[in-house]
């Protein structure tokens, strides 16, 4: 259990941060600086983060999830260990020094689908790339109404994709 606490800014103040009596803070303007050096300005669509240890991963998208940036924050130095492509980016984990990164994938002529793959821990590249994992026909399509309803579940070193909603 981690005595990480993540709660939402506001204006460019994107997370706040707080472990024990310290408070940080994640800005659109350190997350810019990872996802797209010259933009001027991002539209954020979605936003989520989580707590993993002295980490917090965390994932933020726009243009309907056509762009996007996954990212984990080092708690003890205050910095970005890690960023990577957050296209269609919904939730974050990591396991086994790998960040996993679920994406529901859903634009034109393309059915609505997940998809989960990883990439090592410590990579700092938006454009590098991932191992994609296998999911079963039924866990691809099968979609939340709510994107917080996505649960990484880990057999060993095997991740799965579960909805952990009242429905199921």
């Amino acid at each position: 259990m981690s005595n990480i606490k993540i709660s939402l800014g506001k204006r460019d103040v994107i997370f706040i941060i707080h472990l024990n009596e310290i408070k940080q803070e994640i800005t659109l303007d350190m997350i810019k600086r990872i996802w797209h050096e010259n933009i001027e300005e991002i539209d954020v669509e979605y936003m989520y983060a989580e707590p993993f240890g002295s980490f917090v991963a965390g994932c933020i998208t726009a243009s309907k999830g056509q762009d996007g940036v996954v990212f984990v924050w080092n708690t003890n130095t205050q910095q970005f260990i890690h960023y990577s492509n957050g296209e269609f980016a919904v939730k974050v984990s990591i396991h086994n020094n790998n960040v996993y990164i679920l994406r529901e994938v859903s634009y034109w002529g393309v059915k609505a689908h997940l998809q989960l793959d990883y990439c090592p821990l410590n990579t700092t590249d938006r454009n590098n790339n991932t191992t994609k994992v296998e999911l079963s026909e039924e866990t691809e399509y099968q979609l939340a109404n709510d994107p917080d309803d996505y649960v990484i579940v880990f057999d060993g070193d095997m991740p799965t994709v579960k909805v952990s909603n009242e429905q199921q």
